[in-house]
């Protein structure tokens, strides 16, 4: 059984436009003039243990002062799908990243993404712990681990898009963090979830963390079921437990069986 294959991406994604009526803080858009793109992309693979990233920029198809995230959007659907990936994570990933890029998949015409198995560190966080906050900056802080890059505000926004180079570099190092950061979250965040499945092979007791999958697991306890106990493992490595699913008869259970 070898590890399963894991990509954590983050998007930086352009400002809407649209029109509006009543003050600056009010919401009540009337009409959009552009649409959401993806500015950026940057990841991190299991395998290869490095950060990348793909920018509009990047492409020979990107114009100076206008968004247009149709080669990012191929390429990484391209990365996606020839990675043959396992689990794919972020930060608020299954509410906003995942569906975003549906949608600019949708807008380009290009075919849907296979289903994957998704890991959402803001999801996994709010169920698992209690903390003010489940932004990425306030879970990176708690778990002693540093917060977001701040950046200098929106302009960096739109010198990116206008060809800037020291803006873009800023963009890049700011999604960059953001990765290690989501990265490291999650790592943290594991052995909290329940997995499930059995992992038991003829050899040995295998950690049930598809991303660790070690096999230094050592008796917890007995969880003392009706009739019975089941025996629980912790892994030596990243913390996870498992229950074996096979249930050990008490000896009265077994005398009152026979009879």
């Amino acid at each position: 059984m070898s590890k399963l294959r894991l990509i954590v991406f983050d998007e930086e994604t352009s400002p809407q436009k649209g029109f509006f009526f009543g003050g600056i803080w009010e919401t009540n858009i009337v009409g959009e003039i552009t649409w959401e793109t993806i500015v950026m992309i940057s990841y991190w693979d299991s395998t290869t243990k490095k950060v990348k990233n793909i920018a509009q920029w990047d492409f020979p198809d990107w114009r100076k002062g206008v968004w247009n995230d149709k080669s990012v959007v191929k390429h990484f659907r391209k990365i996606l799908i020839d990675g043959n990936y396992d689990i794919i994570a972020g930060q608020n990933s299954d509410q906003f990243d995942i569906k975003l890029f549906n949608a600019r998949l949708a807008f380009w015409g290009f075919d849907p993404l296979p289903d994957y198995k998704t890991f959402d560190t803001k999801k996994i966080a709010k169920s698992k712990i209690r903390l003010p906050s489940y932004s990425l900056d306030v879970m990176a802080k708690f778990f002693g681990l540093g917060g977001k890059y701040h950046h200098s505000g929106l302009d960096m926004w739109f010198g990116s898009r206008d060809g800037n180079k020291k803006d873009q570099k800023e963009m890049t190092k700011y999604c960059n963090i953001d990765i290690l950061r989501t990265k490291d979250v999650l790592y943290k965040l594991l052995p909290f979830v329940k997995w499930t499945g059995d992992f038991v092979n003829k050899e040995s007791i295998t950690c049930p963390n598809p991303l660790c999958l070690s096999k230094h697991m050592i008796k917890n306890k007995r969880r003392i079921m009706r009739g019975g106990y089941k025996i629980q493992y912790q892994c030596q490595d990243c913390g996870s437990y498992w229950t074996d699913p096979k249930m050990v008869k008490n000896e009265q259970t077994v005398k009152t069986t026979n009879k």
